[in-house]
């Protein structure tokens, strides 16, 4: 079977699907040879989910299970998202480097380590298992400088990021305020009022009363200017409407862009009133000096209000958050930064000394006083140059930094590379914090040792981020892409993309020779699981819902530098170069979209393949694999099983799959029960941690699912129960704890390994998985 999937195709591209299909099939051809494995047995494949370190871990004990059973050797795909990529990459890492490494019982680097041994024939953990234990807390790195390391990384981004974007706009606002405080308002008041308050209106005292005024006048003006639109709109809809015989497509074009430009209007009008609020609330404040705490107030509370719409579960609870939290708290956060700036630049300009110079000189020869003589560099004017000077600055920096190296990937992939991919020495024990062959392992040279293959395909699953894409963006494809599936693709904000040692690539891009193409060539197995586990980026959420797909909200992350993605040179550009080019803070940074590109610009941007789909299984349905062991370990406290719902839409939709599970109720057999005399007390067991499901794909072919969740059940060992009485979150500890001591890591692997047991206590699953 295998042999007639495997033939060479004629006239592929290097952007082409098939070619990368048949790539993989031949690389499985020779991984079967290699086990000893029939060519004709249909594909098989191992899925393992999102889920941050809580995923790493459990999925670290179904690995165990499966090869302690002679199972892991049997499968074709390594399938990967997120937390189940640290493991995953992990596995990939050490049996394509490491002599003596592998995916059997006696070569797995973590080794067995059955929690049902005991000692004497126990054997003891290998170092590398008992160095992960000691890493659950990848983020701090075992020390008390790795916290520190991180909050040093977040600092250097942000300030760069103040540099680049926050000093040129702050300039604008200064420059604006200057303006209209002294020049404008001034100006017009000297030669139009000739009062006894002329004096006092010129050493401006009304100021902020002035600069409402102004706001007021353009706020009218756009009322006015909106009567007239919808009046005279209105009724020209009215009249043309009338007009039977007038084409149908020009009427309801009419109608389109009646309600676009009057939602622009909307738009600018909502604009100006924010505006005009500001010099509102200082004339009316008891203190000048009480705007800027206004300012504060307002940003602490919008960043409150969205950590705690962040910070809440997933499922059925989440009905009680208002969908509106975390962006009202963006904007507050926006608004409380506006007023601060407002008032800052608004002290700045009020200095004595400077306003002495202009009111004696005028804006333009004051101006041309300080370029000619050295005034500048005298007091006051030293900070006026120096700020101009770190304006220059900032836009050297901006255009040569790479934003890759910049943000919190870097530190995300090096805490992840220290923790899963340690160098090991003769006798296999981790070197500490070196990860000198980590850092340059590149993907294309993995599963593959000495020519031989090493290990299944493996498939890291990333989120390619798309916005306003169009048909002429897309590759060639095997199926025709119509107006409704771009629809599709641009209401999800983008589109599976995945890395493998050979092609990668996504619909949108095609795919394209890892080891070629210029974007990928460079791309290290590290960098890869990095990005697939991006959970935290402006524009981006689980399964593509969630407040940080709320533009507003996105664009507050990347003011601030709150990002975990990667910008990946476009291939399809990259293809025709000898050279991919490197993003700066200028090119995509200041002039991308905060949720995205369309997909033909020169750069894309990657995130978590959570944000997509966090099960992993998607790509696996794209080949038409006909075995697939899912392991499901996301947070899912309600049990809503959220992730797997998204799966079977999106799978039914792209491909046409359908699942039937076997069970009825369906998935009843993983919903928990209350049971009396177990222990521990009041705790509800599961009868199974798993489910199983048959696949009809469209073409006709059939498959099996076997689907795997945590679950409290009545085999499991004492000391795993014990844990559950003491932690009830267990086994579905928030994502957000990234943190594990050896306790947590433990449990989690130990039920990891429990599970599978249970589930190959069932003589036909056990029989099946072992012939495949």
């Amino acid at each position: 079977m295998l042999d007639n999937m495997t033939a060479k195709l004629q006239g592929t591209t290097g952007s082409d699907l098939e070619a990368a299909l048949t790539a993989e099939r031949d690389f499985i051809s020779k991984w079967r040879k290699e086990k000893d494995r029939e060519d004709d047995l249909p594909l098989t494949g191992l899925s393992l989910s999102g889920g941050g370190i809580r995923s790493a871990v459990f999925c670290l004990g179904v690995i165990q299970a499966l090869a302690k059973n002679g199972i892991l050797r049997r499968f074709d795909y390594l399938s990967t998202v997120s937390g189940g990529g640290y493991i995953g990459s992990s596995l990939t890492w050490f049996s394509s480097t490491q002599n003596g490494c592998g995916v059997d019982a006696d070569t797995l680097p973590y080794g067995i380590d059955d929690p049902a041994e005991a000692p004497p024939e126990k054997p003891a953990s290998t170092p590398l298992l008992s160095y992960l234990r000691r890493h659950g807390s990848y983020l701090d790195r075992g020390d008390r400088f790795g916290l520190m390391r991180g909050a040093a990384v977040v600092a250097r981004g942000l300030i760069l990021n103040l540099l680049v974007i926050w000093l040129p706009l702050f300039t604008l606002v200064m420059v604006f305020v200057r303006a209209v405080h002294r020049y404008l308002t001034c100006e017009f008041l000297r030669y139009s009022l000739q009062s006894p308050f002329s004096q006092w209106v010129l050493h401006g005292s009304i100021t902020p009363y002035f600069l409402s005024w102004i706001f007021s006048f353009s706020v009218i003006s756009v009322f006015l200017l909106a009567s007239i639109y919808y009046s005279v709109g209105s009724g020209l809809s009215a009249y043309f409407s009338s007009w039977s015989d007038l084409n149908p497509f020009l009427r309801y074009s009419a109608r389109r862009e009646f309600e676009r430009l009057g939602a622009s209007i909307l738009l600018v009008l909502s604009v100006f009133l924010t505006l005009e609020s500001i010099p509102f609330i200082a004339s009316h404040l008891p203190t000048y000096l009480t705007l800027p705490f206004l300012g504060s107030f307002l940003t602490g509370a919008g960043s409150l209000l969205g950590i705690w719409s962040r910070l809440m579960p997933r499922g059925a609870s989440t009905t009680r958050i208002p969908a509106w939290s975390g962006p009202i708290g963006a904007g507050l956060i926006l608004y409380g930064l506006v007023i601060l700036s407002y008032f800052l630049s608004s002290y700045l300009f009020h200095s004595e000394a400077i306003l002495r110079e202009v009111d004696n000189r005028g804006i333009l020869k004051f101006l041309f006083y300080l370029f000619q003589s050295n005034a500048i560099f005298r007091e006051p004017f030293l900070p006026v140059a120096i700020f101009g000077f770190s304006v220059c600055i900032a836009f050297f920096v901006g255009l040569i930094v790479d934003l890759n190296e910049t943000t919190l990937h870097r530190f995300y992939r090096d805490s992840l590379m220290a923790a899963f991919m340690p160098d090991l020495d003769n006798r296999g024990f981790p070197l500490g914090e070196s990860n000198l062959a980590a850092d340059t392992g590149k993907l294309c040279e993995m599963c593959d040792r000495k020519g031989a293959p090493a290990g299944p395909y493996h498939l890291i699953n990333t989120h390619l981020m798309i916005s306003n894409l169009r048909k002429d963006t897309i590759s060639e494809r095997r199926l025709p892409i119509d107006e409704g599936i771009l629809a599709r693709w641009r209401l999800r904000g983008g589109v599976s993309f995945v890395f493998a040692p050979h092609y990668s690539g996504s619909d949108v891009t095609g795919w394209h020779r890892t080891a070629e193409n210029p974007a990928f060539k460079h791309i290290t197995l590290a960098t890869a699981m990095a990005i697939s586990g991006a959970a935290v980026n402006p524009g981006a959420a689980d399964s593509g819902v969630g407040p940080q797909r709320n533009k507003v909200f996105g664009r507050l992350m990347k003011l601030l530098n709150i990002r975990l993605g990667y910008w990946l040179p476009n291939p399809r550009r990259a293809a025709h170069s000898r050279h991919a080019p490197v993003p700066n803070h200028f090119s995509p940074g200041l002039f991308s979209n905060s949720c995205g590109t369309g997909g033909s610009g020169r750069f894309l941007e990657l995130t978590d393949g959570g944000h997509f789909e966090n099960l992993g299984v998607y790509e696996l349905l794209r080949r038409e694999v006909c075995t697939i062991v899912a392991c499901d370990a996301t947070a899912d406290p309600n049990l809503a099983f959220s992730d797997l719902q998204n799966l079977i839409s999106r799978a039914e939709a792209d491909f046409g799959v359908i699942f039937r599970f076997q069970t009825k109720p369906l998935l009843g057999p993983l919903m928990p029960t209350q049971r009396s005399g177990y222990f521990p007390a009041d705790i509800p067991f599961a009868k199974t941690p798993f489910a199983v499901a048959d696949i009809i794909y469209k073409s006709g072919a059939t498959g099996t699912l076997y689907y795997i969740k945590p679950a409290i059940f009545d085999t499991l060992q004492l000391d795993i129960l014990g844990f559950k009485g003491t932690f009830p979150a267990f086994p579905h500890d928030t994502t957000l704890n990234q943190f594990f001591d050896e306790a947590r890591f433990e449990a989690y692997r130990k039920l990891g390994f429990a599970c599978v047991e249970r589930m190959l206590t069932v003589p036909q699953i056990r029989t099946t998985l072992s012939i495949i």
